[in-house]
């Protein structure tokens, strides 16, 4: 048996010893566990506000041309000459613009470049996308949503362009082309090949049958002559045959329709100068 300790004795080794904190307070912090591992709990918010981001992006735009369509449609009403004017005022804005962008890229070429692309739709594509990506590279998602929606757009209008111009065999129209007799079949005129060319045409109708070119074009300081056989082009001017009361153009096909018949095909003929 060994010697007991005496109550001095005791007291110093008491002092030595740690008995651990077995209250509930004291130095110690409290037990933290470890952090689940990486994945086990994903933070989706920061997910959840891009995606709030891009779609405020994109109705943006969207509402944006709703007010514009909105614009037009009160412009043309109280004052059909002005809805004119803001149309050829929306195009060479847009046009300006393109060329504005293109040199600040690459000089005069760029804007060239930049101011003919606004014409071409798939040209307009490639742009809206490459906005896209670099401004969601920027962590910019709104202007990314808005970028989208033009991509978007434009993409839309060309599928629909394809599907109403009726593009399937055995359509009773001619594909664009040169007219080669005096009875040619009915060009399409949502082909966008068939957009331009029509003092070609019209010279081409005149070999073949005589008379005489006329030109159409706006009155009232107009910039562009609106809409012909449901389909806008934006044309300045068009140019069309007139011989024995009758009206040819490539549309027309070889029978010609009446001067009435003819001018009851555009949207805005009271706005437009026939010349016959």
């Amino acid at each position: 048996m060994g010697k007991a300790e005496t109550p001095e004795q005791a007291a110093e080794l008491g002092a030595l010893r740690d008995p651990g904190d077995l209250t509930t307070t004291g130095d110690r912090p409290a037990f933290q566990p470890d952090a689940p591992p990486n994945g086990s709990e994903e933070d989706t918010s920061d997910g959840l506000d891009i995606m709030l981001d891009v779609l405020g992006g994109a109705s943006g735009a969207y509402a944006n041309d709703v007010i514009d369509y909105a614009k037009g449609m009160v412009i043309f009403a109280t004052f059909p000459p002005g809805y004119f004017m803001w149309q050829g005022y929306n195009f060479w804005g847009g046009l300006a613009n393109g060329a504005v962008q293109g040199y600040e890229q690459d000089g005069v070429f760029g804007a060239l470049a930049g101011a003919v692309n606004t014409l071409n739709p798939l040209a307009l594509v490639g742009i809206s996308l490459a906005a896209t990506v670099d401004s969601a590279e920027k962590g910019d998602y709104a202007k990314a949503g808005e970028h989208g929606y033009q991509a978007a757009k434009v993409l839309a209008g060309i599928a629909l362009g394809a599907i109403g111009a009726g593009i399937k065999l055995g359509s009773a129209k001619s594909p664009a082309g040169p007219i080669r007799s005096s009875n040619w079949h009915p060009r399409d005129i949502k082909n966008p090949a068939c957009a331009t060319g029509c003092e070609r045409a019209a010279t081409q109708i005149q070999k073949h049958i005589g008379g005489d070119i006329k030109r159409i074009t706006p009155i009232s300081g107009a910039p562009t002559l609106g809409g012909y056989r449901g389909q806008n082009w934006g044309w300045s001017h068009h140019e069309v045959v007139v011989k024995g009361g009758r009206v040819y153009d490539a549309f027309t096909g070889g029978k010609g329709a009446s001067i009435a018949e003819y001018k009851a095909l555009w949207e805005y003929s009271g706005h437009i100068n026939f010349g016959f």
